[in-house]
């Protein structure tokens, strides 16, 4: 799957159906996933482009070429994850759809297979609970959705690494909701994290035969942080993804786990890949590794916040830090203002520029 770089903007219609004529054949027999298809022919014809008309216009024809090839198979379904919940003893699916703006949708809505009785009884508790799990997993899955559109900077071995990754966190949900083997769905997910781990290496400058790292998550870990020290902040979700499969008996032997653990790594794995999905985003935007904050100055993150940066703090034997006012809009409580400390040199921050 390779991204053009170009940017044709007047195919003719004969032109643009033997384009995607040829794209989907290769796409096939690469046995990528029919929904998957109409974005990367998107991209193969024209390369990584800014939302706005002109890109809804092209892609629309891209879509519309799909539809009439496939019919209803091509029909997006909207949906850019599946948060594993488990909800009175049953474990559920929560469906993170593809919004724009500040559109608000009904959580018990999102829930896949969920009776309506037990929607309509879920008390305060529940609901706070259900809302907090699933809050963080849709802002990682964002990320991801935003890397999948923009991933032209990615060379062929990252790209696949990263499709294989996204493809083991959707198998892992589905086996837990539809299958219950909890042991072969923290082995998906720690490969999923480990696809990305091996992405960061090979990004962060390793020249380390990926396959012959195997599967030990520390060592990979541990060989990226001595590359690049930014990664650290990190090691609490690997230590927690790690501590549900230590090692690969989890693939051959009987290994106990409970649903609980296996949803616990769902969102150990999913924090981990959606955190370096945003910042390699972050990286090619600003054209450099690290954050810099200037007072005075407006800035935005991969989740459209808008902060401002009110001083830098220099510290004694660290990175300086910046106080950042958060503006934002909750659909809960309305228009929020909150202070945020960041790390200048640290990924928890923000990337942008001068307003």
């Amino acid at each position: 799957m390779e991204v053009g770089s170009r940017m044709e903007t007047s195919l003719s219609a004969e032109k643009l159906n033997s384009r995607l004529e040829e794209i989907d054949t290769g796409l096939e027999a690469q046995a990528l996933p029919l929904k998957y298809r109409p974005l990367e022919g998107f991209k193969t014809i024209y390369g990584d482009m800014p939302d706005g008309p002109l890109r809804n216009s092209l892609f629309d024809s891209i879509a519309d070429w799909y539809r009439d090839r496939y019919g209803n198979r091509a029909e997006p379904d909207g949906i850019i994850g599946r948060v594993p919940v488990l909800l009175r003893g049953e474990v559920y699916l929560v469906l993170v759809p593809l919004t724009l703006g500040d559109t608000v949708v009904r959580l018990v809505d999102q829930i896949e297979g969920l009776p309506t009785a037990v929607g309509a009884s879920l008390s305060r508790e529940e609901f706070e609970a259900l809302g907090r799990k699933v809050a963080g997993a849709t802002i990682s899955f964002r990320k991801l959705y935003n890397l999948t559109v923009e991933d032209g900077f990615l060379d062929a071995v990252e790209r696949g690494l990263v499709w294989r990754a996204l493809f083991d966190l959707e198998t892992a949900v589905t086996t837990l909701r539809h299958v219950g083997d909890t042991q072969n769905t923290i082995f998906q997910i720690h490969q999923a994290a480990e696809k990305f781990l091996k992405v960061a290496l090979k990004r962060a400058g390793s020249a380390a035969d990926l396959k012959r790292l195997g599967h030990n998550l520390p060592a990979v870990f541990a060989e990226l942080v001595r590359l690049s020290a930014r990664y650290a902040w990190l090691e609490s979700s690997v230590d927690a993804l790690q501590a549900f499969a230590p090692n690969m008996q989890i693939r051959y032997c009987v290994v106990p786990r409970r649903r609980e653990d296996a949803i616990e790594a769902f969102h150990a794995a999913l924090s981990i890949c959606g955190a370096l999905a945003q910042m390699w985003l972050f990286d090619t935007k600003r054209g450099a590794d690290n954050s810099r904050f200037s007072p005075g100055s407006y800035y935005v993150d991969g989740n459209q916040n808008t902060y401002f940066c009110k001083s830098i703090h220099e510290n004694k034997g660290a990175a300086p830090s910046a106080v950042l006012t958060r503006f934002g809009v909750s659909p809960v409580v309305g228009r929020i203002m909150g202070r945020h400390g960041s790390r200048c040199l640290g990924e928890r921050s923000v990337s942008g520029g001068k307003d």
